[in-house]
Protein backbone atom coordinates (compact mmCIF):
# COMPACT_ATOMS: atom_id res chain seq x y z
CA UNK A 1 0.00 0.00 0.00
CA UNK A 2 2.50 2.38 1.03
CA UNK A 3 5.42 3.06 3.23
CA UNK A 4 3.75 3.66 6.26
CA UNK A 5 1.68 0.61 5.92
CA UNK A 6 4.51 -1.22 5.56
CA UNK A 7 6.29 -0.02 8.80
CA UNK A 8 3.31 -0.69 10.41
CA UNK A 9 3.12 -4.54 8.71
CA UNK A 10 6.69 -5.24 9.48
CA UNK A 11 6.07 -4.01 12.82
CA UNK A 12 2.97 -6.27 13.10
CA UNK A 13 5.83 -8.91 11.66
CA UNK A 14 8.56 -8.62 14.20
CA UNK A 15 6.07 -9.02 17.19
CA UNK A 16 4.79 -12.23 15.88
CA UNK A 17 8.15 -13.55 14.81
CA UNK A 18 9.18 -12.49 19.11
CA UNK A 19 6.12 -14.45 20.16
CA UNK A 20 7.19 -17.58 17.21
CA UNK A 21 10.22 -17.47 19.50
CA UNK A 22 9.23 -17.94 22.67
CA UNK A 23 6.62 -20.38 21.74
CA UNK A 24 9.18 -22.69 19.98
CA UNK A 25 11.33 -21.91 22.92
CA UNK A 26 8.53 -23.21 25.63
CA UNK A 27 8.59 -26.68 23.35
CA UNK A 28 12.27 -27.36 24.10
CA UNK A 29 11.68 -26.56 27.93
CA UNK A 30 11.55 -29.74 29.68
CA UNK A 31 8.50 -30.80 30.74
CA UNK A 32 9.26 -30.86 34.64
CA UNK A 33 10.23 -27.06 34.05
CA UNK A 34 7.52 -25.29 34.98
CA UNK A 35 6.96 -21.85 33.67
CA UNK A 36 5.95 -19.13 35.89
CA UNK A 37 3.78 -16.32 35.69
CA UNK A 38 6.36 -14.07 36.94
CA UNK A 39 9.64 -15.15 34.62
CA UNK A 40 11.08 -12.76 32.30
CA UNK A 41 10.08 -15.05 29.22
CA UNK A 42 6.12 -14.88 30.41
CA UNK A 43 6.08 -11.18 31.16
CA UNK A 44 7.80 -10.57 27.69
CA UNK A 45 5.47 -13.04 25.78
CA UNK A 46 2.27 -10.88 27.43
CA UNK A 47 3.71 -7.59 26.41
CA UNK A 48 4.48 -8.90 22.73
CA UNK A 49 0.68 -10.24 22.80
CA UNK A 50 -0.79 -7.35 24.10
CA UNK A 51 1.47 -4.88 21.61
CA UNK A 52 0.37 -6.73 18.91
CA UNK A 53 -2.81 -6.49 19.57
CA UNK A 54 -3.12 -2.76 20.40
CA UNK A 55 -1.14 -2.08 17.36
CA UNK A 56 -3.31 -3.94 14.99
CA UNK A 57 -6.61 -2.45 16.44
CA UNK A 58 -5.28 0.93 16.31
CA UNK A 59 -4.06 0.74 12.58
CA UNK A 60 -7.19 -0.69 11.66
CA UNK A 61 -9.23 1.67 13.18
CA UNK A 62 -7.25 4.77 12.39
CA UNK A 63 -6.81 2.86 8.53
CA UNK A 64 -11.13 2.97 8.50
CA UNK A 65 -11.70 6.34 10.03
CA UNK A 66 -8.83 8.06 7.58
CA UNK A 67 -9.17 6.27 4.80
CA UNK A 68 -6.31 4.77 2.11
CA UNK A 69 -4.70 8.26 2.31
CA UNK A 70 -3.54 7.28 6.21
CA UNK A 71 -1.74 4.23 5.06
CA UNK A 72 0.08 6.77 2.46
CA UNK A 73 1.53 8.53 5.29
CA UNK A 74 2.28 12.02 4.80
CA UNK A 75 5.60 11.49 2.87
CA UNK A 76 7.97 13.71 5.73
CA UNK A 77 9.01 13.49 8.71
CA UNK A 78 7.41 15.49 11.00
CA UNK A 79 9.63 19.01 12.36
CA UNK A 80 9.47 18.25 15.81
CA UNK A 81 11.47 14.22 14.68
CA UNK A 82 14.07 16.74 12.76
CA UNK A 83 14.00 18.53 16.20
CA UNK A 84 14.44 16.07 18.38
CA UNK A 85 17.60 14.47 15.68
CA UNK A 86 19.53 17.44 16.35
CA UNK A 87 19.46 17.18 20.36
CA UNK A 88 21.52 14.27 22.32
CA UNK A 89 20.07 11.49 23.95
CA UNK A 90 21.59 12.86 26.77
CA UNK A 91 19.84 16.28 26.34
CA UNK A 92 16.52 14.75 26.11
CA UNK A 93 17.20 12.74 29.15
CA UNK A 94 17.50 15.78 31.14
CA UNK A 95 14.86 17.86 29.70
CA UNK A 96 12.59 14.84 30.75
CA UNK A 97 13.83 13.85 34.08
Amino acid sequence: MSEFHDAVSSLLEALEKGLSIIKAQKKRRPKDQASSKTTPEAQLNRSLKKNHTEVKKTYSRDLARFGAGFAAGDGSRSPFIDIQDSYSAEHWFFVYH
